[in-house]
């Protein structure tokens, strides 16, 4: 009858000819060549894989067959022993059809089929060397000798997919649609997929939809399916188990899948990106967008960029795989040779995985010898710009640091300052009950406590002598399996507090100097009050000081004068500024020295605007007044204010001179020590003896001539202080040491002074 084609088209040696039957097969072009009974066409070797071929004979049509005819490519005979036949209609289980297998010789040879499997058919056919007598698989032909077998399908497309779908990767929880055109009415149509059931519905039994939504205990892989139904006459169809056009899905693994690597790893990157910026981009990584991608670059260069993931003190990751997707564009193709590497040093790196390939698709790198790193990154040295559409890192992350959260506070701070006698608090969180807790606090034990060994606190009072500055403390305690969890020695808050030592500090400063302030009309009273804010231990208090009649805030003071007879030498002033949001008036402060309260000297650099402590260290020099001066709009707003040096009243000195004669020795080099030796020889030339101490002063020492044995300086002029007494008549022979670096002439104006008081 006009339009048909015999089922099973015959060659002359009875075997079918399968020419143009096969929808796909690893034969590719050469299929006549197969069939052409010439030893020297051939099916090329490259085009086997991994020793095997596959002949796909399509949805509408099996295979069974009796026997099979194989012959290798000419001059080449051990490229056939070793090779059996199997069958299969889902190209997951497979029949061995061929109980024998072929020999290595260049003549046709027969693999005869197992007499109870002549009667089934299969859609596929596998020919493949199990027992290789070569590395290669090089067929010149292959006979089927058999039939060809109609199969009922009614179906015209067949697709799958998921609107949650990450290019065909989905997980536990996502939908799966598979989505179905028959060419004819059918019915009882029942779908599963991954062996579970799925929802099936049609409005006019041509058009099909299935969902099924992936469940957590669903397989893991390709996502499967079995599609029957029956045709309006009744026939019950064959299963069909694979699309019409390709489209696939697969369910990832997720058991192991390290979940939000940002949150839990420090990041780097090989472009210096800071924090914020560089968390951005690595959660492109994750954010489920194939339209987003990384870009890493090293010195500018695309070639050797790189990701690195810190799992952080005490924390190591062991990857089991990693699954990476490459940029969805035309530059997919950067993606090749990306590689996962491990270190724990951050510097010497082991490559841990495969290769990635050059494909749109997600890929799984392999992890050949799992173990654990600190750090892991993602690198590729050839010019891949770090191009990453997502990522996903599989494994177990561990750490020996159990400690979750911890705080540092103490009840006296002012902020975050605090002095001797002061007690320090530790509150910390542990992820698990650990046991055995102690804790230093500035190096001295501290008080442990909690009353479920997750949650606890440590105190200790700081005495005088510990050691000031930043306080420390460390942690230790011994994990659930007995191990040493890490230490813990810094705070996940950001609090820290400062030991301050407060033996310098000059006490009373409101009551001992008079206080001139820069307000106009402001009664003593209230300066009073508006210095004693600054004394005063609560930083919620604050200092106001104008100048001017119009009360400007630019250029005020407050000027302490430490009265007659009395300096002040400062080591160092503390500072702190308004709590508010105008504490950046504080920017610029500085304090200053004056001995007449006209010409100020300028002692410490400016303040910063901080809402923090902060201490300023002063230039040496002695002075009576003292000011605390910004040239800016600050309003003289201060909240604290400490002052580190001491107080001092000069001693009483009379000139005892015009009773003395004073005998200059000149001062030569001494070799062995690199000095210059003099001497002064005093006598009292008076009636009656110089009660002690006395003071030789060497008066215009020569510039850049240091007096080594110096028992002090007044004004910047060094002396050399005598006990005393010296008699009447008596004489005294004062040696003195001096560096001199230009090896100048030493030249001074020697004068004696009696210290009354």
């Amino acid at each position: 009858m006009a339009g048909l084609r015999q089922l099973t088209p015959l060659l002359a040696n009875g075997s079918i000819d399968y020419t143009n039957m096969l929808t796909t097969s690893t034969f590719g072009t050469a299929v006549p060549n197969a069939l052409d009974n010439s030893p020297d066409t051939f099916v090329g070797y490259s085009s086997a894989q991994n020793l095997t071929h596959t002949l796909d004979f399509g949805p509408d049509f099996t295979i069974s067959a009796d026997s099979f005819g194989l012959q290798v490519r000419a001059s080449f005979p051990d490229r056939i022993g070793g090779v059996t036949i199997y069958g299969s209609n889902d190209k997951d289980q497979w029949t061995r059809l061929t109980p024998g297998l072929t020999s290595v010789t260049e003549d046709m040879q027969t693999l005869d089929v197992q007499q109870d499997l002549r009667a089934l058919s299969f859609r596929f056919l596998k020919i493949q060397m199990i027992e290789p007598s070569s590395n290669f698989l090089e067929l010149s032909e292959f006979h089927i000798f058999g039939q060809r077998h109609e199969t009922v399908n009614k179906l015209a497309t067949v697709t799958i997919g998921s609107d949650q779908a990450l290019r065909n990767r989905i997980v536990p929880g996502n939908t799966v649609k598979l989505t179905f055109k028959a060419t004819a009415p059918i019915n009882t149509v029942r779908v599963s997929m991954q062996g579970q059931p799925a929802t099936v519905a049609s409005s006019d039994n041509l058009n099909w939809t299935a969902t099924w939504v992936a469940a957590g205990g669903a397989a893991a892989g390709t996502v499967k399916f079995k599609l029957d139904y029956k045709t309006a006459e009744g026939v019950d169809a064959n299963t069909t188990v694979f699309t019409t056009d390709g489209s696939s899905l697969y369910i990832a693994d997720q058991s192991a899948l390290i979940a939000n690597p940002p949150a839990i790893a420090a990041l780097q990157d090989s472009s210096g990106r800071n924090q914020a910026d560089l968390l951005a981009a690595v959660n492109l990584l994750f954010d489920s967008n194939l339209t987003t991608f990384t870009d890493f670059r090293l010195n500018g260069s695309g070639a050797g960029g790189y990701v690195t993931f810190d799992f952080k003190a005490g924390g190591t990751a062991t990857l089991s795989k990693v699954e990476i997707l490459a940029r969805q564009d035309s530059f997919y193709t950067r993606i090749k040779g990306a590689v996962v590497q491990g270190s724990n040093d951050n510097a010497n790196w082991d490559t841990i995985s495969t290769a990635a390939a050059s494909t749109m698709d997600w890929q799984t790198l392999t992890i050949a010898s799992p173990q654990p790193y600190r750090y892991i990154r993602i690198v590729n040295g050839n010019s891949w710009y770090g191009n990453m559409a997502e990522l996903r890192l599989h494994g177990v992350v561990a750490s020996s640091n159990k400690i979750a959260s911890t705080s540092i506070a103490s009840p006296q701070s002012l902020r975050n300052r605090i002095v001797p006698g002061n007690t320090v608090k530790l509150t910390f969180a542990a992820k698990e009950a650990i046991n055995n807790v102690s804790a230093t606090i500035q190096g001295q034990a501290a008080t442990v406590s909690s009353a479920d060994n997750v949650n606890f606190t440590a105190s200790a009072t700081l005495g005088q002598g510990v050691a000031t500055g930043a306080v420390t403390f460390a942690i230790r305690y011994q994990q659930q399996n007995g191990a040493d969890g890490l230490p813990n020695t810094g705070t996940t808050d950001s609090s820290s507090l400062v030991l301050v030592d407060e033996a310098d500090v000059i006490r009373d400063v409101a009551t001992i100097a008079t206080l001139i302030d820069s307000t106009a009309n402001r009664t003593a009273a209230t300066t009073l009050a508006n210095v004693n804010a600054l004394f005063d231990g609560n930083l919620g208090t604050l200092s106001d000081f104008r100048i001017g009649g119009s009360n400007s805030g630019v250029g005020s003071y407050i000027t302490f004068d430490f009265k007659a007879g009395n300096l002040v030498t400062l080591g160092g002033v503390e500072l702190a500024a308004r709590q508010d949001s105008n504490y950046a008036r504080i920017k610029g402060t500085v304090i200053q020295g004056s001995n007449d309260n006209a010409a100020w000297t300028t002692l410490t650099a400016p303040a910063a605007a901080t809402l923090d402590w902060q201490t300023l260290a002063a230039a040496s020099g002695a002075y009576r007044y003292l000011r605390i001066y910004n040239a800016g709009t600050w309003y003289g707003n201060m909240s604290e204010l400490r002052f580190h040096g001491a107080v001092t009243t000069p001693p009483v000195l009379r000139d005892v001179g015009a009773a003395v004669s004073m005998t200059q020795q000149g001062a030569t080099f001494n070799r062995a020590s690199g000095k210059y030796v003099g001497a002064v020889t005093l006598t009292n030339n008076g009636g009656t003896a110089l009660a002690g101490p006395l003071r030789l002063v060497l008066g215009g020492l020569t510039s850049g001539v240091t007096l080594d044995n110096a028992s002090g300086a007044s004004a910047g002029v060094p002396y050399v202080t005598l006990a005393g007494p010296l008699a009447a008549g008596a004489s005294a022979n004062v040696a003195l040491t001096f560096s001199n670096p230009n090896r100048t002439v030493v030249g001074y104006t020697p004068a004696l002074l009696q210290v009354l008081k």
